[in-house]
């Protein structure tokens, strides 16, 4: 038991590392604390201490990190000799693992030359299709046989298709000329009415504004009477659109304002009346001669298109659309 405890500490003394270390810390402490005593120059003097270089228990600190360094190398030494003892039986198995890769190695060299061979039959039979299918006559050859033995037949057949095409467009072209003559007709009948309605609000709404001046009161509300003029003046736009589609230029002889008219001699009363009332009234009163003049014309061009237009050839542009003032 002695024995193995002396040669364990033996094994751990071993490393040259803890000898040397062991060594220093026996000098260094002797010295630390036999210096005073032999009055030689203390170590505590080479730093400017005052006191002891180390405490006692500083030292022995020393101590054990010394051990503590020389039980790690012992362990380590330790592991690294059982790892050789164990070598024997890892190269056992590297042995037996290197044959079984060889072995690997040996199937794998055999599907390589399979696949070689499969390779190598596949680009034959490419090969062989390939010559096959260029021996066959080209897209273009074919085309031009069947052309040359066809010919004739779809010459004709493509002579009559087109003859087809073009008797049908220029039907389509009538019917649809037909049709829209026809729409056209129907159009005009309907604002035909609403032309006739919308004049004959025209001058009842006239009257109503001319009363009270043609009457010589004036205006006593003059506020109100200027928003029914406004409200008269947008009716006359709306008939004007219906007028002017057709009988074009109707609106420009409605809204003109010729000066022997503007100064010719009016009956009612302009003292009663403001400059601006005066030239207000004038104004629709100008307008609504001119619409009176006009209407003739635009119920002539009214009924023609009514009763004439289907058969006769439509215009490009759209009539008015009527529904538009079905809340007038």
């Amino acid at each position: 038991m002695a024995e193995s405890r002396i040669s364990t500490l033996g094994t751990l003394l071993k490393p040259k590392v803890v000898r040397v270390g062991l060594a220093l810390f026996g000098l260094l402490a002797a010295y630390d604390t036999l210096s005073s005593q032999l009055e030689l120059p203390t170590a505590r003097r080479w730093w400017g201490m005052s006191g002891s270089l180390l405490p006692w228990w500083g030292w022995l600190l020393i101590l054990q990190a010394i051990f503590v360094y020389a039980l790690f190398e012992y362990v380590r030494r330790g592991g690294q000799a059982a790892a050789r003892s164990e070598r024997p039986a890892d190269s056992e198995e590297l042995k037996v693992l290197t044959q079984q890769v060889g072995e690997i190695a040996k199937v794998s060299k055999g599907i390589m030359e399979t696949q070689t061979k499969v390779n190598e039959t596949q680009g034959k039979r490419l090969s062989a299709v390939e010559k096959v299918v260029g021996e066959l006559p080209s897209r273009e050859r074919v085309s031009h046989d069947i052309g040359s033995f066809l010919g004739p037949e779809l010459k004709e057949i493509n002579d009559r298709f087109s003859k087809f095409e073009r008797l049908f467009e220029s039907q389509r072209e009538r019917i649809d000329g037909r049709l829209s003559n026809i729409d056209l007709g129907f159009r005009a009948i309907l604002n035909r009415e609403w032309h006739q309605r919308l004049f004959r609000e025209l001058g009842e709404d006239f009257e109503t504004l001319a009363q009270p001046i043609d009457d010589g009161q004036g205006l006593p509300d003059a506020k109100v009477w200027q928003q029914a003029a406004k409200r008269w003046r947008g009716k006359l736009d709306q008939w004007l659109v219906i007028a002017d589609y057709y009988a074009v230029g109707t609106a420009e002889a409605v809204l003109s304002q010729p000066e022997h008219l503007y100064d010719g001699e009016w009956t009612f009363d302009e003292s009663v009346l403001t400059a601006n009332q005066v030239h207000r009234y004038k104004e629709l009163a100008i307008w609504w001669h001119n619409a009176r003049e006009s209407k003739a014309r635009v119920d002539r061009c009214l009924e023609q298109t009514a009763f004439l237009s289907p058969s006769m050839k439509g215009r490009l542009d759209s009539p008015p659309n009527s529904q538009l003032w079905e809340d007038v």
